[in-house]
């Protein structure tokens, strides 16, 4: 169900199973560390991999299934999004799992142009519908409002053999 302030779309997506494979593999696919995913000696793998890890051939990042998870997910309601600048999602249990940030309008071949979903708009997790009414509500009556920028554990998943040593100046 995706609605706006003034519309309603229904539409089908794909069975649980099948959103859970996508969002499996589209996380693999820029997954540092996911013991799920395979990975070097040292714990890393993906296109995202800190430089100096061990792996011969650094596997690319999936642009074709970044392309699915919009085609299957978001396409069907894509009228909606013209002219928005954020998605807040409300998941369920399959969807939860679902990088929307690593979701693309078109399967480009090159990441540096790939039509990321989050270049056009901002994407926001509210866990569940109340909780984002009354976040609302909140944010509505607040005097000021500050931007804010929010950054998880950059290492998908959990590490083999302890944290893996990045040196930002490098990499």
């Amino acid at each position: 169900i995706a609605l706006t302030q003034t519309e309603v779309k229904i539409a089908q997506i794909p069975s649980r199973s099948e959103v859970i494979d996508l969002a499996s593999r589209l996380r693999c696919s820029a997954a540092l560390t996911d013991p799920n995913c395979g990975g070097s000696a040292n714990g890393t793998r993906s296109f995202f991999s800190p430089i100096g890890s061990d792996q011969d051939v650094v596997p690319e990042f999936d642009n074709a299934v970044a392309y699915a998870a919009y085609a299957a997910l978001l396409a069907p309601v894509e009228e909606l999004l013209v002219d928005k600048s954020r998605l807040i999602r409300v998941p369920d249990t399959a969807l939860t799992s679902m990088p929307f940030h690593l979701v693309q309008r078109d399967a480009g071949p090159f990441l540096r142009d790939a039509p990321w979903l989050i270049r056009d708009m901002s994407v926001e997790i509210a866990p569940s519908v109340t909780s984002f009414y009354f976040a609302r509500e909140r944010t509505r009556t607040a005097a000021d409002r500050l931007a804010f920028l929010g950054v998880g554990d950059p290492l998908i998943g959990a590490q083999r053999s302890g944290p893996v040593a990045i040196d930002c100046g490098a990499t």
